[in-house]
């Protein structure tokens, strides 16, 4: 406050040009230099502003204000209102030591090593000197500061400013105890200069002096209390001690004067997220982020924060980013290769962390997660390789005896396994884990004796250990010994209220012995105490619904859902519940934001795919399922399914490739080969039929679906007995309409048609309300020219369902001649109902014809040769129309390229007598 008062009072003779001593100007300045004394900074810059507002050209008022700003961190208003001073006369042995920190504060390095010390006084000089050697210095260039610095010292050799430099460039040079000297030395002398105390802060913290440098900062603070600077490295050394209380209010200051400022939101992240406050954290952290997206460290903790919250796909984005700019950060590789290995991407996670084990540092944690990986990629040898360096670097770590065991079993070397885990037991009697895993190996080699004995021994020494109840009782239980398990697990319950693991053994057992009833009360045990048990919600769901118990099923997914909103389990359940209810389009509505959170999750997508198939939105189920494929390409399920979306396509050549892929990945893929059989035959690739059907009978040979293909190849052999046999042995185990229909369709085909006629009827007598099979007899009617008997199918179908589309169109069709009206009635009907059909459409065509309307017939024609322009019969129809309208020439091309092939269709014949009319004009 003392150079405050000396800089006031110098002020005026220090002026070149005399200023005005308007009496209301004056007036505002006097009362700004008594509000700066009261410590009122801010209502000063007021009253300095409202002297300016009478006088702009006041120079004290001018560099007073500069001089304000640049103290509260306003750098860039500081360097105009002194650089205006400096215009209205005031000396540069004022201004330019002042303007020069504001230059330093906005980073304008080039100009600020520019400004030309001139004629300035020694102190001023060496300010000067001292401000553009720090600028020096954090560029690195420490020669080029010394030189600054020593011309400082030079001029003023007491000078703070310059020797608190000094003090810098040693540090920066590596020698921290002679900068330590340099400042404890200087402040004894001058304690007051707050960089000084600032510089000290930094050194202690860089030497791991926490409390110490929270010390310094502070006592930087006393000094200079619009310090925002060490606000802001106090705050942080705050949050590594753990200080939150303190930092937040460190904070909260920070906040007040820049309220914008990133780091400081990034601070406030830490805090929130040091104290498990995530959702604020996340906050803080996507502001931070926001404010300066280059600000490494708040991308690595809000990547950090969002895998805490469980959002893994924009903890991705986050963390991939932050490792992209700063591949040599350790931790950034680690919390990415915990995302990895969570998506089970082993590989990525040992391209992650292989370079962090390479390197000098000895991080445990390293080592452990990159052997992991190797036993996940089936590379024991590898893992094994590094949990023994794991336990080189800590040779009294029971756990790292005891990965060294797990990976060794795995490896099959029993023998030293059974040591490491003696040696886990010998650091640790108390290791449950080492216990668990040799009474495992030992009952898994029958060896029940040597199991139970180290068994009991466990129990001896740990008699209060509930995990140690629970070893014997997985050892009773592989044995057979229900009843002692179930003692066990009983003492489990009983040491540990509640306990999990427990439970569901001894519900496991219950449902075992069909009392479903006790099982769900174990469950219930378990849920009493962590109502939000993700596998014991998701269990007793399974239960309900194997007891048939829909509504309750549903309830317990829902809560698993509310419980654990990102959880995958629960809702992919519920989403195949309503699949399985024909409700496809709940689908997307159960899976909810993990459609964005986790949309690639393999799970999600099985069930999304599969919905979009039973919706029949094709090119959605395709990109779905690719996504899935992607996923998990070699998966013969995901091949199938994306299969059935080529299928509602119509791309059939990527259908039976992805078939193909499916059968290659799981030879006995039922359905991918079943389809693959029924194509053969559809080619006529007899041979190749035979092959799908081999496999087919060896994976299911009582399956109908089997049965069905091995008929209707031997059908296509000729050999129709035989179809005939297996159609009937087909009927006889499904009693189905479709089964009942092939065998009446092969003994017409054999010339049996009374006897197929007669299944139908018989078949329609069992069961009237079957419209399948009536609109086949009505169609087999037609077929054998017993039309009356036909139309009475059709009628009796419309009878029970009046809007049947196709009873109505075949009714149209067969009664056209007889009653046109009639007929034209019920096609246009049947067209309404089913606009998308094209045979429906050509029905409504050619009745148009008789009602002499052939523009509309050309027109529903011309949509129906659109999509299958090369149908015989479509074609024909179109002929009849041209020359029913007089379009002679027409009618002819059509005719004479139909009929010069070879393919027959049902009116051919007719085609052919059209044709010669046309041609005789008869």
């Amino acid at each position: 406050m003392i150079f405050w008062k000396l800089m006031i009072c110098l002020l005026a003779a220090l002026v070149v040009t005399a200023c005005s001593a308007e009496k209301t100007d004056q007036h505002y300045y006097d009362r700004a230099v008594e509000l700066v004394e009261q410590g009122e900074m801010r209502a000063a810059v007021i009253e300095l502003k409202n002297a300016l507002s009478k006088n702009p050209n006041n120079p004290q008022a001018r560099w007073f204000l500069g001089k304000i700003h640049l103290e509260d961190g306003r750098a860039a208003e500081a360097e105009k209102e002194l650089l205006r001073a400096r215009e209205l006369g005031v000396v540069d042995d004022t201004v330019l030591p002042f303007l020069a920190r504001a230059m330093l504060a906005q980073g304008k390095t080039a100009e600020l090593l520019k400004m030309d010390p001139g004629k300035l006084s020694a102190r001023p000089l060496a300010q000067l000197l001292s401000v553009q050697a720090a600028a020096l210095i954090s560029g690195q260039k420490l020669d080029e500061a010394t030189d600054k610095v020593n011309w400082a010292l030079a001029v003023q050799p007491d000078a703070v400013e310059a020797i608190t430099e000094k003090a810098r460039i040693v540090l920066a040079r590596g020698d921290a105890d002679n900068s330590r000297s340099i400042l404890e030395a200087l402040l004894q002398q001058q304690g007051d200069y707050a960089p000084s105390w600032s510089l000290l802060g930094d050194l202690e913290r860089s030497q791991g002096r926490l409390e110490e440098a929270e010390s310094a900062y502070g006592k930087a603070i006393e000094r200079w209390r619009n310090n925002t600077a060490d606000y802001l490295k106090r705050a942080v050394v705050r949050v590594d001690l753990k200080k939150y209380n303190q930092a937040q209010e460190d904070i909260d200051l920070i906040k007040l004067r820049l309220p914008k400022y990133f780091e400081v939101h990034y601070l406030q992240g830490l805090v929130h997220f040091h104290q498990q406050r995530y959702p604020e954290a996340k906050e803080a952290f996507e502001f931070s982020v926001a404010q300066n997206k280059d600000f490494l460290p708040a991308q690595f903790y809000l990547g950090a924060t969002l895998l805490e919250l469980g959002n893994i796909n924009q903890a991705d984005i986050y963390l991939s980013g932050f490792h992209r700019d700063n591949p040599n950060s350790v931790a950034g590789r680690m919390l990415l290769a915990q995302i990895r290995h969570t998506e089970g991407r082993f590989d990525e996670v040992v391209k992650l962390v292989q370079p962090v084990v390479s390197s000098d540092i000895a991080d445990i944690n390293a080592i452990n997660l990159l052997a992991n990986a190797y036993i996940q990629l089936a590379q024991v040898k590898q893992a094994i390789g590094l949990y023994r360096k794991a336990l080189s670097l800590q040779p009294e770590s029971a756990g790292a005896h005891l990965r060294l065991a797990a990976a060794l079993l795995l490896d099959g070397d029993t023998a030293t396994a059974v040591e490491q885990l003696n040696g886990a037991l010998a650091l640790d009697p108390t290791d449950q884990s080492a216990y668990g895993l040799l009474v495992q190996h030992y009952a898994k080699q029958k060896e029940w004796e040597t199991a139970e004995k180290i068994s009991a021994d466990n129990l001896e020494r740990n008699p209060e250990a509930a995990k140690a109840h629970s070893i014997a009782g997985e050892l009773h239980l592989a044995a057979g010994r229900i009843e002692a398990a179930k003692a066990e697990f009983a003492k489990v319950a009983e040491l540990s209220d509640g306990d999990v693991f427990a439970n569901q053994n001894l519900a496991a057992i219950a449902i075992a012995a069909g009392d479903a009833e006790s099982a769900e009360q174990k469950y219930e045990v378990v849920l009493a105490k962590q109502p939000d048990h993700l596998d014991t919600l998701m269990k007793l769901a399974f239960l309900y619904e194997k007891q048939g118990r829909e509504a309750d099923m549903i309830s317990r997914l829902n809560q698993a859902v509310k419980t654990n909103p990102n959880a995958v389990e629960p809702r992919t359940a519920l989403a195949r519940y309503h699949l399985s209810k024909g409700q496809p389009q709940q689908v997307a509505v159960v899976l909810g934001e993990l459609l964005q959170t986790q949309s690639d999750n393999p799970s999600i997508l099985d069930v999304l795919g599969r919905s979009k198939l039973a919706l029949g939105e094709g090119a959605n189920a395709r990109s779905t399922l690719m996504g899935l494929v992607r996923a998990q390409p070699r998966s013969a399920e995901a091949h199938f399914l994306l299969s059935q979306a080529h299928a509602l396509l119509g791309d059939e050549r990527a259908m039976r490739v992805a078939l193909k892929r499916a059968v290659e990945l799981d030879a006995n893929h039922f359905k991918a080969r079943l389809q693959l059989g029924q194509a053969a035959l559809t080619d006529r690739d007899l041979p190749l039929a035979e092959t799908h059907l081999k496999v087919l009978k060896a994976v299911a040979s009582d399956n109908p679906a089997v049965m069905r293909l091995e008929a209707a190849l031997a059908q296509a052999s000729g050999d129709s007995d035989k179809a005939l046999a297996l159609y009937q042995q087909v009927f006889g185990s499904t009693s189905e309409t479709l089964d009942m229909l092939s065998v009446a369709r092969q003994k017409w085909v054999m010339g049996e048609s009374d006897a197929s006629l007669a299944m139908q009827a018989e078949w329609l007598t069992a069961h009237p309300g079957d419209l399948t099979a009536r609109l086949a007899l009505a169609s087999a009617y037609y077929s054998a020219g017993r039309l009356d008997d036909a139309a009475t199918q059709y009628d009796e179908v419309l009878k029970q369902s009046r809007d049947n589309p196709l009873a109505l169109n075949n009714l149209a069709w067969q009664i056209r001649d007889q009653d046109s009206e009639r007929a034209l009635e019920y096609a246009e009907r049947a067209s309404r109902l089913a606009p998308d059909s094209i045979d429906i459409s050509d029905t409504l065509s050619v009745l148009l014809i008789k009602r002499g309307d052939y523009d509309r017939a050309a027109r529903i024609s011309d949509r129906i040769l659109s999509r299958a322009p090369e149908k015989a019969l479509f074609l024909y129809h179109r002929a009849m129309i041209d020359a029913a309208a007089g379009n002679r020439q027409a009618a002819l091309k059509i005719l004479k390229d139909l009929l010069q092939g070879e393919a027959g269709f049902t009116e051919r014949a007719d085609a052919e007598a059209l044709l010669l009319k046309l041609q005789t004009g008869s």
